[in-house]
């Protein structure tokens, strides 16, 4: 099946093992460890074996071509994929479709799939068919249009697979909703609740300006066990455990808050009532951006200028949450630099292969600036990268495994890699930086082999409490730092 000099690693052996024993099931490894191999293996091994006739593997859309990639790459003989590319029209796929027969696997992105659900819909009612959902995340809000067509599919499918780096984003809902969506597991969300979440009356506004009371979820119970109960259904291994993977090292520093950004945060003081924390984490990285004016050079970017200058010995990505800020910080590196070191990928970039190109190929771009767009499907980066900074923290710690992984990933030619952190004192960077602790701690209940690798357990700044739910907990720390602005937190 696979080419002579190609094999499949243990933990992969491992996993087909171990999905084998149900027909629905969620593989939860690390970034950059194979999961996609392993599940086109595990559907060849099936289909020879005459359990499965097809397979739609469903991923994100900057994904698709990974797929035909990994075929070419490891089996002896190419699989016959049909990729539903996303540009292409609704005519053009219903000509497509009318050829499915010929192939025995559809890749297919998440929006596509919601567009072009009653194909689908057939294809699974008449077909013993292997439903692989990639980037698990997609289907966790069960509101979704996304979630519910899925679970639509799931319910039909013969064989389900849900693959994920990051089962939990941020609580453990996340997870239970994954399971759920793609038929992993049946358990009522009552029940779920009533044995897993710790829930308490809260007043919330209604219709016609009137508060209402709901029982909200303000925390979690009996973590460990929720992870126990459905431990047949997942398949997850550390990173060490399945790659000799370089240590990570942090390099935090600490800054002064700029008279810009206390101006820029005034500001918002003064135009809202209740500041998005968007516009407050933006105040706080590139104050220009709020003010619509030009200002010095913000001090997180004067920070980055120096690590380049002292520290950067090979290329680096920059991590950003807004788009508007990773343009601005391109366009000012460049500027800095007197030529383009810097290139930039976010959800608004058009050729993304292009820019990736440009960075692994020119010797003097040494920076790939991006927000969570680089994220997923931009692979390679570990050729030539060791370094991840993060100009401003995501909110998750998902966001943030799923960025590092960018390069701790099979292949990689470097003995260590650096996390560069800058953060300014007394700001939204250290409430966010003890946010991602909180998640740690939750994460590691939840799914213990899944995190060793960033940031560090006794790098703590708050004992994780059950009672606590990591988000709200966030937002009742920011009305703390920010009240002195006037400032109340959305």
């Amino acid at each position: 099946m696979l080419k002579s000099d190609k094999k499949l690693r243990k933990h992969q052996c491992e996993a087909i093992l171990h999905l084998g024993k149900s027909k629905k099931g969620l593989v939860a490894l690390p970034t950059g460890t194979g999961k996609s191999l392993l599940a086109m293996v595990y559907y060849k091994k099936l289909q020879m074996k005459g359990v499965l006739d097809k397979c739609v593997f469903v991923t994100e859309k900057n994904v698709l071509d990974q797929i035909d990639e990994t075929s070419e790459v490891f089996f002896n003989t190419p699989l016959n994929i049909l990729t539903i590319k996303g540009w292409w029209t609704p005519a053009r796929r219903k000509k497509e479709y009318a050829k499915s027969d010929d192939f025995e696997i559809i890749v297919i992105n998440y929006q596509k799939l919601k567009a072009d659900l009653p194909f689908f819909v057939n294809l699974l009612m008449d077909n013993k068919v292997h439903l692989i959902l990639d980037e698990g995340t997609a289907i966790k809000n069960p509101k979704s249009r996304t979630s519910k067509d899925v679970s639509k599919l799931a319910k039909l499918a013969t064989r389900v697979m849900v693959m994920t780096a990051t089962p939990v984003m941020k609580n453990l809902e996340d997870l239970y909703w994954i399971l759920v969506n793609a038929s992993i597991i049946k358990y009522s969300y009552p029940r779920f609740k009533d044995n897993f979440c710790k829930v308490e009356p809260r007043w919330v506004p209604g219709p016609f300006g009137r508060r209402r009371k709901v029982d909200q979820i303000v925390g979690y119970k009996n973590v460990s066990q929720f992870y126990e109960l459905f431990a047949d259904k997942f398949f997850t291994r550390k990173k060490s455990d399945v790659t000799d993977m370089p240590p990570f090292q942090i390099i935090k520093s600490r800054l002064t808050q700029t008279p810009e950004t206390k101006d820029a945060l005034n500001f918002l003081a003064g135009e809202y009532e209740i500041v998005p924390k968007a516009l407050i984490q933006i105040a706080n990285s590139a104050p220009a951006i709020i003010l619509g004016t030009k200002t010095s050079i913000p001090t997180k970017a004067q920070d980055f200028i120096r690590y380049i200058d002292n520290n950067l010995e090979n290329k680096m990505i920059v991590y950003t949450k807004y788009a508007k800020v990773a343009k601005y910080i391109t366009a000012l590196f460049n500027k800095n630099y007197g030529y383009d070191i810097a290139v930039v990928i976010h959800g608004g970039t058009k050729d993304t292969q292009a820019v990736k190109s440009k960075f692994l190929e020119d010797d003097r771009v040494k920076l790939l600036v991006g927000t969570q767009s680089i994220a997923k499907g931009v692979d390679g980066l570990q050729a030539v990268t060791d370094t991840v900074g993060f100009y401003d923290l995501p909110d998750t710690i998902g966001d943030f495994l799923q960025i590092i992984g960018r390069i701790s990933r099979i292949g990689t030619k470097f003995t260590s890699f650096n996390l560069f952190i800058p953060m300014v004192e007394k700001s939204i960077d250290e409430t966010l930086f003890t946010s991602l602790q909180t998640q740690i701690a939750l994460l590691k209940k939840v799914h213990p082999d899944s995190i060793e690798e960033g940031i560090e357990d006794e790098m703590v700044q708050k004992v994780f409490d059950e009672n606590t739910e990591p988000d709200t907990w966030v937002k009742k720390e920011l009305m703390e730092v920010y009240e002195k602005y006037g400032i109340t937190i959305e």
